[in-house]
């Protein structure tokens, strides 16, 4: 069956882009490709040397071999285009003796070695201790499964190189000496062969750039980010000095000031959460606030939040600060006499209040020991302690005893029951009971007075018809028919 020539063309086009997009991925390791442009004078050309990573990138389909150094941005790699690679295979000659360490498994070097010179300590590791000059080849390029490494330069006395021999009988190859035409590599003194490899633009772009995929070129990155993915404030993924890496759900944005609650971490450029303390800080403990979260207080003169404050200050709402309690409180929640929690000694907290006076209401005692406004007695309307027997007036219904401050709801015989006053006044020199403080409200008399007939009066004599002086009773009982 024949596909129409459109989808045949259309089929060609996709298998064309697929080959594309392999050898844009192959010749800089997974997902990059050299760089279109790198003129600036920034960018130089250093060779391998000791403690240096170096990769490799073979690309079998369009004939491309590329070394570069994935650690420099700056640095430009070598390429070499290669006609043929059917008689390939890799290579890594060491002079002098030396060791290197890969990034993927070394069996693929084990095609041929001299053992008395070579070992494979690790999977990873490769050493030369001996000196001399010795090659160590692996396996044929068409058929090695890799085709990406890279190579670390652990150390070396005269020299090491990777890369490339093309040999039609790989076994005839001297692994000691020998010639070098057909060697292609990068080497810590030079390249192999120097006229064959030609210097490109390197893989990366370097740090404060950003890669423009459509125009394979590198470019500078906003002047708040120091490393990006685009040319926006908002595609950083580190800031510069001066600038800060914004929290959720900002987090690729740099910008010079962080959101309240963060501090401007200027070590990392990042802005860092304040303390569960602190509403505004200037850096991670509860000892860098500048203003405090609900609950908690800026210490007098501090930049601390607690919880609590320190004697002589209470704790403002409002502001969430200390502020200094009126001269009259112990302690407080704001400014004022009207805002205390607690008294000092000579202030009284009022009943059912916050203010403290020097002085406490009709119905109170002044409490030394707590500071506080006690309530009096039920028969005191004024009173000294909470008892009926310090009382200096009474209530209705309870009458201030004689020479006395107690409050009881009589008076003892010989006083009167003054209602207005709340009172017991002595009753007139001639009444023994009384209802007030004259002889005319007497319901007894005293010794030497008589209580007159039908009357509430007492007086020295009795009336001198028909009554007699009952000296008994101190009346005046009528006489006898």
């Amino acid at each position: 069956m024949h596909l129409p020539l459109s989808l045949q063309v259309e089929s060609l086009l996709f298998r064309s882009l697929i080959a594309f997009s392999f050898l844009i991925a192959q010749l800089c390791g997974v997902g990059g490709f050299p760089l279109g442009t790198c003129t600036e004078a920034s960018y130089h050309q250093l060779l391998p040397s000791t403690g240096k990573t170096w990769q490799i990138d073979i690309d079998t389909t369009a004939g491309k071999v590329l070394w570069w150094n994935p650690n420099d941005a700056w640095n430009k790699a070598r390429q070499y285009i290669v006609p043929d690679f059917s008689d390939m295979y890799h290579l890594v000659m060491v002079f002098g003796g030396g060791t290197f360490d890969l990034n993927v498994d070394n069996s693929f070097l084990k095609t041929r070695y001299d053992p008395a010179r070579v070992s494979f300590p690790t999977s990873t590791r490769v050493e030369v201790p001996v000196t001399g000059n010795t090659r160590i080849i692996g396996e044929k390029i068409t058929t090695s499964s890799v085709t990406s490494y890279q190579l670390t330069y652990t150390s070396y006395v005269a020299n090491i190189c990777f890369g490339m021999i093309s040999s039609t009988d790989i076994n005839a190859v001297a692994l000691i000496g020998g010639e070098f035409t057909t060697h292609w590599g990068v080497c810590t003194s030079g390249t192999h062969r120097p006229g064959e490899l030609t210097i490109e633009c390197p893989c990366s772009c370097p740090t404060g750039y950003w890669r423009d995929m459509p125009n394979n070129v590198c470019v500078a990155c906003d002047s708040a980010c120091s490393i990006c993915t685009g040319p926006g404030n908002t595609q950083c993924s580190a800031c510069k000095s001066g600038y800060f890496l914004q929290p959720t759900p900002s987090t690729t944005t740099c910008l010079n000031s962080c959101p309240t609650g963060y501090w401007k971490d200027t070590t990392n450029n990042v802005c860092v959460a304040c303390d569960s303390a602190c509403s505004v800080c200037t850096g991670p403990s509860d000892t860098q606030c500048s203003a405090c979260e609900s609950g908690y207080f800026l210490q007098p003169s501090s930049t601390t939040c607690l919880d609590s404050c320190p004697t002589g200050y209470g704790g403002d709402s409002t502001t969430k600060t200390c502020v200094q309690c009126d001269v009259s409180c112990s302690g407080c929640t704001g400014t004022g006499n009207n805002k205390c929690i607690a008294c000092k000694s000579g202030y009284f907290l009022q009943p059912s209040s916050t203010t403290c006076l020097n002085n406490c209401p009709a119905g109170h005692w002044e409490d030394d020991t707590n500071n506080k406004c006690m309530p009096c007695n039920v028969a005191c309307s004024v009173c000294e302690d909470g008892s009926h027997e310090l009382c200096s007036a009474c209530k209705s219904e309870y009458f201030l005893q004689p020479s006395s401050t107690i409050c009881l709801d009589s008076c003892p015989s010989g006083y009167w029951e003054d209602t207005t006053n709340h009172i017991c006044p002595p009753c007139d020199p001639s009444c023994l009971e009384c209802l007030d403080g004259t002889n005319t409200q007497c319901s007894s008399c005293k010794a030497g007075y008589f209580l007159q007939p039908s009357s509430t009066i007492c007086l020295d004599y009795c009336p001198t018809i028909g009554y007699w002086q009952d000296a008994t009773n101190h009346i005046c009982a009528s006489c006898n028919n």
